[in-house]
């Protein structure tokens, strides 16, 4: 080889070798600045380094890049991008490494880290114990698992009453990291910070004995053990070669926690210090410009305010931490909150918004100002309209944090009690005649996950990817002027492919939110017929009963006894065993603390009351209460309620002023059960179900149908068994083997108008504030169905399929569905061959709930059609015969 051409090839070589030791002398550096949290230089460096490596094909180095770009986004606010690009890296790795290597267990690690601050939890643990596993795949030390340690403790601490389990991995997790000074710096600190947050007195309420004395030396000592690791933490960092600015935020915030939690033992020495160190943190956090941890120092901040009963200092601080996680509110009065923005960071977005309402309260509680009221409910109501965007986004119907905002912040509770407590302070029926469509929208919001169409889930989550990484990216540009836009912007190039979107703000609370609700809109409505609506709303032990007819609308406030739950549950507990008299006597109590002095306002001559009950009372069978007690001596001679009034029951108002949609048809779906080894035989309301199969030329099947179905009418007689615990695994079984799942239902395409479902307990169901029962009725609306007849308990076969066929004879000569079922129960009484059989336990389970409007009679609409088409022809030719023979009579 000629010796210029070796020359060549040693300066290329020399090159080369400079080339990758430049590389990872400047990954080395990268890693040392992100281990002090120095994320401003060391960003810039790993993308670029992760550019070189990718086009290097070298795979391991280009997973740790990416690992740590991940690890820097999520401290930055970008929570869901960091999870999305670290189950990336996780399958990058699974596939390019030949054997397991430490990396993956850190990219377990960094992922576990955004699961958590994602509020996650269950995912944080697998990601962690995963880490565990591969570390321990691999003989590593054990002195390595000192971080997996802490968050497993971490974990337990989150956990309710598993502080022994966290107890005891945070002392096995010092153990390991005190034996290698190489832990001490970086991970001893996190450890510290830890155990103090164990010992400290999140609540006074621990320290109480039981005769309700404050054991004080037992809380002091814990302040002081708590005050001691922080200390050591503080001590650790202080052996770092750059320090740690994001742990150290979080040493200081923590320090801002245990004087807060302090202010009771003395508020003016006490108050000056938690700010103070809540101050600290911030300016350590404003460096990355993270809007989570802002908005966290921002919420505490605001608690010390209130404890010190200075609201309006405190609503500062929670408008300045609200726009740092949603900036397009810049420009808007935050007093009037506008549409849903866009923002990634729920669980603090949402805690903002529900602190500031509460701040709002407590000030009218002080000062009595109608504004701080009106603020209080326009706080709570946006609150609610952004916890159903929560829900809608969910990747998992059971993922704790969505439902806890929706359920656990009471949105729903606080909009019913300021809704009333406006009508009380300025005693305007006015004023609560423009609150009520708020009021409905609030009570019935339909809408969670289960709701979704994929399509349009997969919409909302790469639209929210989109959103979140925008915000992110303001947000490291602002704190990273070295780092060029079109490089941050590549960084992410899988996560950002172009593709359809949804503009999240105008995401509505349902569907049905579009319908007009207004106290006129059901007034006009209610007016064709001698109708009323009851509309009850509870609050506490405040019942509110909302009377609308056609000319009146007025409010009932009452006090519930406190014995009337007891009593409420003695009347649906009690049914099937009962006697006359003993059912008389709690069914009229339940009648008179209900409707004695509501039915009052209802004008003489109605005789249709429409219910829309709340909360405790979904399940009450309203045409069964007694009215009075006179004759008692048998179940056929009480006074019921439906002697009086055709009912039905609506779960919204929505109901009434909805369209309405009138199909043609039957569909059947039944089994009789004859050889089941589980459930009870139902042959009476299978041959009814095959019976009118056949008269109206329908359709009899075992399962419901996978295609698309618009029908008038589907009666499914079957058994079903509720989850109270897991509503949405509550199942519809076909038979023994097949069966479908509320879950599963929500995705079918069966449209009906009129749903029968006779199995049992088919109304039943978990209720939730603001969403309703979550029951199989529930689900039918969400196909489609404009009526539901649904049961309140375990069904009679034979009494139920006797109603049934006589609420069919009344349905079929145009009768409205309520008069059709009240007309059938009356009949059934009547003809009851003994007095038992009379018991309210077989009729009064059936209910109608919905729309109450005639339907045509299934299956016969084309041969009125066809019928009145050939009459009117001859009719038409009858004319002109007659016509011409005139004319020609004429001429002659």
């Amino acid at each position: 080889m000629p010796k210029n051409i070796r020359a060549y090839f040693v300066i290329a070589f020399l090159l080369i070798s400079v080339r990758f030791a430049n590389g990872y002398d400047s990954l080395k550096v990268a890693l040392n600045f992100h281990q002090a949290s120095d994320f401003q230089k060391a960003l810039p460096i790993f993308i670029n380094l992760s550019r070189k490596f990718k086009h290097d094909r070298d795979v391991t180095n280009y997973a740790l890049c990416q690992l740590k770009i991940a690890d820097i986004i999520r401290n930055y606010g970008g929570i869901n991008l960091a999870i999305e690009m670290l189950k990336t890296n996780e399958q990058l790795l699974k596939v390019r490494l030949e054997k397991r290597s430490i990396l993956m267990a850190q990219n377990y690690i960094a992922k576990a880290e955004a699961l958590y601050t994602a509020s996650k939890l269950a995912e944080y643990k697998q990601s962690i114990e995963k880490s565990i596993e591969v570390k321990q795949s691999i003989h590593l030390p054990e002195k390595y698992l000192a971080e997996d340690y802490m968050h497993l403790a971490r974990y337990y601490k989150e956990m309710p009453n598993r502080n022994d389990s966290c107890f005891y991995w945070l002392m096995k997790s010092i153990k390991l990291a005190s034996s290698d000074k190489s832990l001490h710096a970086y991970v001893l600190p996190r450890i510290y910070n830890l155990i103090g947050y164990y010992y400290h007195p999140a609540s006074w309420t621990y320290f109480f004995d039981k005769n309700g004395i404050l054991k004080k030396d037992s809380m002091i000592r814990h302040f002081a053990i708590s005050r001691k690791f922080y200390d050591s933490a503080l001590s650790s960092i202080n052996f770092q070669r750059v320090k740690d600015q994001l742990m150290l935020a979080k040493i200081y915030h923590n320090l801002g926690n245990h004087y807060n939690n302090k202010i009771g033992f003395n508020m003016e020495l006490f108050l000056p210090k938690a700010i103070s160190y809540y101050r600290r943190s911030m300016s350590c956090l404003k460096k990355f410009g993270s809007p989570p941890e802002l908005a966290q120092e921002r919420w505490v901040i605001a608690t010390a305010f209130y404890r010190a009963a200075m609201y309006d200092s405190a609503i500062a601080e929670l408008d300045k931490g609200i726009l740092d996680l949603a900036p397009n509110l810049k420009n808007t009065d935050l007093n009037k909150l506008p549409d849903i923005p866009t923002t990634l960071n729920d669980d603090w977005f949402a805690s903002l918004i529900k602190r500031k309402g509460d701040q709002f309260y407590q000030k009218y509680k002080l000062s009595g100002e109608l504004d701080d009221l009106l603020a209080t409910y326009e706080s709570f109501l946006y609150l609610l309209k952004f916890n159903h965007y929560l829900i809608s986004k969910s990747s998992n119907e059971k993922e704790s944090s969505f439902r806890d905002h929706l359920y656990g912040l009471n949105s729903y509770q606080f909009l019913v009690q300021m809704g009333f407590e406006l009508y009380s302070r300025t005693n305007s029926l006015t004023y609560l005649k423009k609150v009520y469509p708020l009021l409905v929208k609030s009570k019935y919001a339909y809408l969670n996950k289960d709701d979704i169409e994929p399509a349009v889930a997969s919409l909302i989550a790469h639209t929210a990817l989109k959103d979140e990484f925008l915000l992110v990216k303001k947000n490291i540009l602002r704190s990273t002027p070295s780092l060029n836009e079109s490089d941050l912007t590549t960084a992410l190039p899988e996560l950002l492919e172009e593709g359809n979107t949804i503009p999240l703000t105008r995401l509505s609370l349902s569907i049905h939110s579009r319908d007009s609700i207004s106290i006129e809109g059901i007034q006009k409505k209610l007016e064709p017929t001698n109708s009323a609506l009851l509309d009850f709303y509870i609050s506490d032990n405040k019942l509110h009963t909302l009377v609308i007819t056609k000319d009146t609308f007025d409010v009932i406030r009452q006090t519930l006894p406190g014995d009337f739950k007891k009593t409420y549950w003695k009347f649906k507990h009690n049914l099937a065993g009962s006697i006359p008299e003993e059912y008389a006597r709690i069914s009229n109590a339940v009648y008179r603390e209900m409707l004695d002095s509501v039915l009052l306002k209802v004008p003489k001559g109605t005789t249709q009351l429409i219910i829309c009950p709340d909360f405790q009372i979904q399940d009450i069978p309203w045409d069964a209460l007694v009215m009075d007690t006179v004759n008692i001596k048998s179940f056929k001679s009480l006074n019921y309620l439906m002697r009086k009034f055709s009912i039905y029951l609506v779960l919204t108002p929505r109901h009434l002023v909805g369209k309405s949609n009138t199909l043609e048809g039957f569909y059947g779906v039944a089994d009789d059960f004859a050889g089941s080894k589980r459930f009870a035989a139902i042959p009476f309301s299978t041959s009814l179900v095959r019976a009118k199969a056949d008269i109206y030329d329908g359709k009899f099947t075992h399962t419901l149908p996978e295609d698309s179905l618009q029908v008038g009418v589907l009666h499914i007689a079957t058994h079903v068994v509720v989850d109270s615990l897991h509503p949405y695994n509550s199942t519809l079984y076909y038979n023994d083997n097949d069966s479908i799942t509320i879950a599963q239902l929500s995705k079918t395409r069966v449209n009906p108008t009129l749903a029968i479902l006779n199995g049992c307990q088919t109304g039943n169901g978990t209720y939730f504030q603001s969403e309703g029962t979550v029951s199989f009725a529930r689900a039918f609306y969400r196909m489609g169905a404009q009526s539901v007849l649904m049961t309140l308990w375990s069904v009679d076969d034979k009494a139920t399929a006797d109603i049934l066929s006589g609420f069919y004879n009344e349905m079929e000569q145009g009768n409205s569905l309520d008069f059709s079922l009240r007309s059938s129960k009356l009949k059934f009484i009547e003809n009851a061959t003994s007095d038992e059989l009379a018991n309210p336990y077989y009729w009064a389970g059936l209910q109608l709930s919905g729309k109450a409007d005639a339907i045509q009679k299934p299956g016969r609409t084309y041969f009125w059609i066809i019928l009145s088409i050939f009459t009117s022809l001859l009719f038409i030719a009858v004319f002109f015969y007659y016509n011409r023979r005139k004319q020609a009579v004429m001429f002659n």
